[in-house]
């Protein structure tokens, strides 16, 4: 944002310009004179940059004049915050215009202090010796009229010499500093005004900005463990700066920028990119760097500044989001290997089922008793409370003792 305003005045009028601006002590003002243009080619758009460019940095620039103003209308010249305003007469800075459309119907020549102070040159430079001064003046004159500002005790005199030399009447008319103080005032005001508004909708832009931001923070607070937070971070920066160019770069995947700007930016926390509207913005957690989010060829690169700053405002959160997304990652993978492992624990658990405590067993049967109180038959009560299954077969004390019994029935 402009912090002066230039205004440029013919140094005709630059004396009256002084003393107004002095008078009301407008500390962000600046008063650059140009040298008088009556009779010359007027001022280029090329020499107007020029003059622009003179004095503060960061500046408003606006001209004040009428011939020497005429190539600049439809060509303000190159340089920002520049405005030409342009007066149908130069006199126009001194009085109403009514005066001095009035005063050129009588046939006035128009002086102010500032020509007069140095007429002798004006009239050489015209070309004129005092012969030729006479003849064109009569021609051309009916009587000379001083627009008297007050400025120089001088002027008045100065008319007197100006009029024998060029055998005209003349005319003093006290305009003092009031018309010029008026107009000069109206145009400090109204860029007083134009510069809150500026930095009101700044201020309101950069409110936005950050309730945009905050409200990204807050998703990113409540992301799933699904979702990826650098799209998420990305987003973000989109709608904050609508750059042409958004990427994120890993820290293992910045061969394409210098090592030693990456370790810089890592340090610094940022870095400038090389169009310069832009900027890379390292991310990191205070255990971790995950890596640069570029961001290049901003939407308004004027306000880069600011955009900067509100970018390292939420880096930190940004880079806390990506670290717990990381654990929350490193947590899911846990997780699910603890749920592998149970699993296959329930299977093995299936599949075996130990007896276990005292059974109470017929010692002469070798029936078991179950919880009920009643006898069960040993491979009953196994196949209940076991997965073991059984195969009948017969031991060799059994075959010998059945083999005899068979013997004795025979």
């Amino acid at each position: 944002m402009t912090s002066t305003l230039k205004l440029l005045i013919c140094k005709n009028f630059s004396e009256e310009a002084r003393r107004v601006l002095s008078d009301k002590h407008f500390a962000d003002v600046e008063l650059l004179v140009f040298p008088a243009r009556c009779g010359r080619p007027p001022i280029s758009p090329a020499e107007f940059d020029e003059l622009a460019k003179a004095g503060a940095k960061n500046s408003s620039v606006q001209l004040f004049g009428s011939c020497c103003a005429s190539e600049l209308m439809n060509t303000p010249g190159s340089e920002k915050h520049c405005k030409v305003n342009y007066l149908q007469q130069c006199f126009h800075l001194t009085c109403s215009k009514s005066m001095v459309d009035e005063l050129l119907k009588e046939g006035a020549y128009l002086l102010t202090p500032g020509w007069l102070a140095c007429w002798p040159e004006k009239i050489k430079e015209m070309g004129f010796d005092r012969a030729m001064a006479r003849d064109f003046f009569e021609q051309s004159v009916k009587k000379l009229v001083l627009l008297d500002t007050g400025i120089s005790d001088d002027s008045y005199q100065q008319l007197k010499e100006f009029s024998e030399f060029v055998a005209r009447p003349y005319h003093q008319i006290p305009v003092g500093l009031d018309f010029l103080q008026m107009m000069l005032g109206n145009t400090i005001e109204k860029w007083h005004a134009n510069r809150l508004q500026a930095h009101l909708a700044l201020s309101q832009k950069r409110v936005a900005d950050y309730a945009m931001a905050m409200d990204f923070l807050g998703r990113l607070a409540c992301l799933e463990i699904e979702q990826d937070p650098v799209a998420t971070i990305k987003e973000l920066f989109s709608m904050l700066f609508a750059p042409d160019k958004l990427e994120f770069i890993s820290d293992t995947a910045h061969t394409a920028i210098c090592e030693d700007h990456w370790e810089s930016a890592k340090k610094n926390g940022f870095m400038l990119a090389d169009s310069g509207d832009g900027f890379l913005l390292a991310l990191h957690s205070h255990e971790r760097f995950f890596g640069m989010l570029k961001i290049d060829r901003v939407m308004f690169p004027a306000n880069l500044d600011n955009s900067l700053n509100l970018a390292l405002s939420v880096a930190g959160v940004c880079g806390l989001a990506l670290h717990n997304a990381a654990i929350a990652q490193d947590l899911k993978s846990e997780i699910t290997e603890k749920a592998r492992l149970i699993a296959e624990l329930h299977q093995a658990i299936d599949e075996i089922k130990n007896l276990r405590g005292v059974i109470p067993i017929c010692s002469y049967c070798k029936k078991i008793r179950n919880d009920e109180g009643a006898w069960d038959k040993l491979e009953d009560y196994l196949l209940e409370h076991s997965d073991a299954e059984f195969t009948h077969g017969m031991c060799p004390h059994c075959y010998e003792i059945e083999m005899k019994k068979m013997d004795d029935e025979e």
